[in-house]
């Protein structure tokens, strides 16, 4: 793929949109992020206004809601205002009759730096040049019997001969963070299997910690010890921030991003 664009600034809906393009030979790749109007308050309809700014965004650039891979929503308070958003959500795309379509999604508490905004958005889209695109999807097994658990899935993306692999907000089951750590890597190395792949094809993983400053020494422990079992060297590039999880009963959860070619 060719670099990055610069970033454009554009005002769909009465959102910002900040977009960066990516021309590749096979495909335009889109990454944007998305911001409410000043104007709208409640979580609800901030999330209607930036959904509708997202298919705007992508019908301009000549694709749909079924060319989103990936999506993470912001949240500012996210155990009051995640069933609005998620019901605004799917509102939209049914409207748009892409209910079924799910990219890899995390969802987690980390307040907009605009004291305004209830959450904020960020997608990565693909735009195939010529044939459709290719997308299958691949469910979880589930960590434990919560609903985060049981709907935690990743898709694998097929441009040509290179294969994409994308998953949000995997959860692990235990009883601290060093145990849900080595289950979390373990549900993202299952899915990676049922995709034809494996971790050594992972090349960024994104890691939300509910306490950072009680868990990141237990999360680095687990995490070495998992890529170490495995000869995994050198390891992904792998980001721990601050974060709440969607899922109550877990202190973490996990995004990844495969490719093999």
């Amino acid at each position: 793929m060719s670099p990055h664009s610069l970033a454009e600034t554009t005002q769909t809906e009465g959102c910002t949109v900040v977009l960066r393009r990516v021309e590749g030979p096979r495909a335009r790749e889109f990454l944007f992020h998305c911001r409410p109007p000043a104007d709208i308050a409640g979580a609800g309809r901030q999330a209607d206004a930036i959904y509708r700014a997202i298919l705007g965004t992508l019908e301009a650039e000549g694709g749909g809601p079924e060319a989103v891979v990936s999506e993470t929503v912001f949240l500012r308070n996210l155990r009051s205002d995640l069933d609005s958003v998620r019901a605004a959500r799917r509102r939209l795309l049914a409207e748009r009759d892409a209910g079924s379509h799910r990219p890899a999604t995390t969802e987690i508490e980390q307040p907009p730096l605009n004291a305004q905004a209830d959450l904020e958005v960020a997608v990565h889209a693909v735009v195939p040049k010529g044939s459709p695109l290719w997308v299958e999807h691949f469910q979880a097994r589930p960590a434990c019997g919560c609903n985060e658990c049981a709907s935690s899935h990743g898709l694998r993306v097929q441009l040509g001969d290179e294969a994409r692999f994308h998953a949000g907000g995997l959860y692990g089951q235990g009883q601290d963070a060093y145990e849900q750590t080595h289950a979390m890597f373990a549900v993202a190395e299952d899915l990676l299997q049922q995709a034809g792949m494996a971790f050594n094809d992972v090349v960024r993983a994104w890691i939300h910690l509910r306490e950072m400053e009680r868990d990141y020494d237990d999360l680095n422990r687990a995490r070495r010890e998992f890529f170490e079992a495995r000869g995994i060297d050198p390891v992904p590039a792998s980001t721990g921030i601050g974060g709440g999880p969607a899922a109550e009963g877990h202190d973490l959860c996990l995004g990844v991003y495969a490719v093999k070619a």
